[in-house]
């Protein structure tokens, strides 16, 4: 409950981080530059935030299931879709355990800096292999094994992913690994001026079965 507190509390000004803003959008061309967007697809954003990857998406699909467990950041989500007139956004504030979506639904499964905050990383995958259509794609934006100073506040964070071990678990859903590329640095200062990079991995599977 912390966690989702923190973020409801940091929601209004989340827009303001330039660098999440540069993080959202090469996270977004990874995604048009390898995925055909069509206005037939229906899509889910996991862990969507104030959308700052659905807002770049909307109008090319049909529709996008934007998932969230902050009230807070779906309700600066809201704010943006009543001021543009987005009719194509459905909100969930849950996690993705008790989403309601009917198996075999989902062209587009996209999740960016979301992942990590989850416990049950292999029920969190399954749910996204049932969720998609055959042929269908994950698109994961995440951190790659870090030693615990990124979130050096939350205890309650997985620190960052085995990049390889992911793909096996990916596989044993069905989901084969079809790129997997180091796409940006996450850039950090400590309360010493030290400035870290963190790199980002960005994994493109697709349901085979």
């Amino acid at each position: 409950m912390a966690q989702i507190n923190r973020f409801d509390k940091e929601a209004k000004d989340w827009d303001k981080n330039q660098s999440r803003q540069e993080m959202a959008e090469k996270f977004t061309k990874e995604i048009t530059d390898n995925i055909q967007l069509n206005n037939t697809m229906q899509l889910l954003d996991f862990g969507c935030g104030t959308g700052s990857v659905g807002m770049q998406l909307y109008s090319a699909v049909q529709h996008i299931n934007m998932v969230d467990t902050s009230k807070g950041m779906l309700g600066s989500l809201k704010e943006k879709i009543n001021q543009n007139n987005i009719t194509n956004m459905s909100l969930y504030q849950t996690g993705i355990a008790y989403l309601e979506i009917g198996e075999n639904k989902i062209d587009l499964i996209y999740t960016l800096m979301a992942l990590h905050h989850v416990a049950d990383i292999e029920g969190a995958l399954k749910k996204f292999s049932q969720l998609l259509k055959t042929g269908g794609y994950l698109c994961i934006g995440d951190l790659e094994p870090e030693d615990g100073t990124f979130h050096k506040d939350d205890k309650n964070v997985h620190l960052g992913f085995q990049t390889d071990k992911l793909k096996e678990t990916l596989k044993s859903f069905g989901l084969n690994t079809v790129i997997l590329k180091t796409f940006h640095h996450n850039k950090k200062t400590d309360d010493n001026g030290n400035t870290k990079e963190y790199p980002l991995f960005f994994l493109l599977a697709q349901k085979q079965s």
